[in-house]
């Protein structure tokens, strides 16, 4: 039987190279593994694997070679695994070739029934490869016929040609941009099979090949009419104190390569703010520009001036400087100008905060302020206090004050609006709007759990309608991390009956702290009264628990004037019972501990 000596090679070329790309060098990985090759029948698979160590280069064309001694008349089939794909079985058998190429195995090449096979000799380097074309079927399937094994040897000892593919097929085998493979590597398998029953022949050695290509980089450009270079100085001219003022810039790309506009922020401002606009980040083509668009507002008349920052991936030229100054003049009218935190965080659920807010003129003319409100989804997520008596009238560089509340009823966002009416721009009736959003967040760096105690007197007397009792409780954190009491109010059958004071809220009180609360009890019908304290803390770490304390109150009409726990109205009541003081006494001192814990 006649032996002969095959090298062959297979080429993916990427179609879609752009010109900020160039070859910097090529990678080889070869095994030799000298393995039988196994007929179709139950035989052994022929299957060997290369670890591919891309290490995250970007690949212009990727090629297989092969080195194989088979018999003349065997019928070869050769398919390549990519990572993440393996030969379903230790044997081979031609029912597995159409289950692997589904997902994702490439048959280089096919039986071709057994004709002559004389395609390459030797093992001659430096290696030859095959010449690629465009045409064909774009998929990977195993109805391609991959290679034409029955073509004539040619002058470089190569026969035939390897229908190349396009992008598409490249990103099918990488899982990713087929002009950056994105760090793909992994182990890359080949199986060879012979058809034919003859089963001889040896994969004697085969290789992976790549071409690394480094990317050309970006060349930055700055412009608002004319370039503007780095570390250079932008003069906006005269604009007005206390108003919103637009200023673009084009952010353009003389290089090769994509320019990634990543950051923007501004340093060293003066009487003035600035907001990007634009969002972030972006990216310009080569040869192409982009706007980016701020918001600059001038705070009094005089010069302000800001540095612009522009973080990017030019080699050169990051971060790009830009020293931008200007002039501000006062408005010819009113100008509302309001300054403040918008956006507010509380530390637990029904923990109210909130900041001050300033709202000031900065026109020339007289500001009046005909409605401050809110408005919005969340709108009772939030209050408002200390706002002024309406309508007001501010002169120009006058200013009044108020204060924006976030109630946190919940634990998820809330976003509302400020909405203010008055004849800024020297239009009555013109409302602006200030956006806020208030955010639960919890003090990650507390531990431990907070515990609630109530101490003190719950059973009450008052000797007639029209009189009161009080007592005074203690309230004490008996945990070991912050309690923080954020309500109390009055429920069950008769709420009316008793009324709390002397502990404002919201309270905390650390470990072992506590606080005195008066508890009165105000019959306004005969007979006994029950009904319950209850108190939302975060109790037992969880904000939001409420706490639960019964009393009980009783219209005797025998306790008068000067009786310990008896407050008259008018004269009202008559002397005590030795019996009813001594009970009252006793429960004052004794006190009675309940909590009744609702979640």
């Amino acid at each position: 039987m006649c032996r002969l000596s095959l090298w062959f090679f297979v080429g993916l070329t990427t179609l879609a190279l752009v010109t900020s790309s160039a070859v910097r060098g090529q990678a080889l990985m070869t095994s030799e593994p000298d393995l039988a090759i196994g007929d179709d029948g139950g035989d052994p698979a022929c299957v060997d694997t290369i670890t591919f160590t891309q290490g995250g280069d970007t690949i212009a064309a990727f090629r297989v070679g092969l080195a194989i001694v088979h018999g003349y008349q065997s019928q070869l089939r050769v398919l390549l695994l990519p990572p993440g794909v393996a030969w379903p079985s230790a044997t081979y058998a031609s029912t597995d070739i159409p289950s692997a190429v589904s997902v994702g195995a490439v048959e280089l090449v096919a039986n071709a029934g057994g004709a002559s096979e004389d395609i390459g000799f030797g093992r001659v380097q430096p290696y030859v490869y095959t010449s690629l074309t465009t045409a064909g079927d774009p998929a990977f399937d195993s109805a391609q016929t991959a290679m034409s094994i029955d073509s004539a040897v040619d002058a470089t000892g190569l026969g035939g040609t390897w229908i190349a593919h396009d992008a598409s097929a490249l990103q099918s085998v990488y899982g990713g941009d087929p002009a950056d493979f994105g760090g793909q590597g992994g182990v890359w398998t080949l199986v060879v099979i012979d058809d034919a029953p003859t089963g001889d022949g040896t994969l004697v050695a085969w290789q992976l090949e790549y071409d690394v290509i480094a990317l050309v980089p970006p060349e930055i450009l700055v412009l608002r009419g004319a370039p503007i270079p780095e570390n250079g100085d932008d003069d906006l001219g005269t604009l007005t104190a206390g108003l919103v003022q637009s200023v673009t810039y084009n952010i353009g790309n003389t290089g090769l390569g994509p320019l990634h506009l990543t950051g923007v922020s501004t340093a060293a401002a003066t009487n003035c703010t600035v907001t990007v606009v634009t969002p972030l980040p972006f990216t310009v083509a080569p040869s192409d520009a982009s706007p980016l668009e701020l918001e600059v507002t001038p705070l009094s008349e005089g010069d302000f001036a800001f540095d612009l920052v522009l973080d990017n991936d030019d080699a050169d030229e990051n971060p790009f400087r830009i020293h931008v100054t200007g002039t501000a003049d006062v408005a010819p009218f009113a100008v509302l100008y309001v300054t403040g935190v918008t956006a507010l965080e509380a530390p637990a659920v029904s923990v109210p905060v909130s900041e001050s807010w300033q709202v000031e003129n900065l026109g020339s003319e007289e500001l009046v302020l005909e409605a401050i409100t809110l408005e919005g989804a969340d709108a009772n997520d939030f209050a408002l206090g200390g706002v002024p008596g309406l309508p007001l009238a501010l002169a120009p560089g006058t200013s009044v004050n108020l204060s924006l509340i976030y109630l946190a009823l919940s634990t998820g966002d809330a976003s509302a609006a400020v909405r203010f009416v008055s004849n800024s721009g020297g239009i009555p009736g013109t409302a602006d709007l200030v956006q806020i959003t208030g955010t639960v967040t919890p003090d990650a760096t507390q531990t431990g759990t907070p515990d609630l105690v109530v101490m003190g007197q719950t059973t009450f007397m008052a000797v007639d309608v029209g009189t009161f009792s009080s007592g005074l409780w203690t309230v004490e954190n008996s945990g070991d991390a912050d309690l923080i009491i954020t309500g109390v109010d009055t429920i069950g059958a008769y709420p009316g009956a008793f009324v709390t004071s002397g502990m404002p809220l919201p309270v905390t009180l650390g470990p072992g702290d506590s606080a005195n609360l008066q508890v009165h009890y105000m019959p306004s019908s005969s007979g006994s009264h029950s009904a319950a304290i209850r108190f939302t803390s975060n109790h037992s770490g969880v904000p939001g628990t409420t706490t639960e304390v019964a009393v009980t109150g009783f219209v005797t009409g025998e306790m008068g004037p000067g009786d310990p726990g008896c407050q008259c109205r008018n004269g009202a009541g008559g002397a005590p019972g030795s019996a009813m003081v001594i009970l009252v006494m006793v429960l004052g001192l004794l006190g009675w501990r309940r909590r009744k814990e609702a979640r």
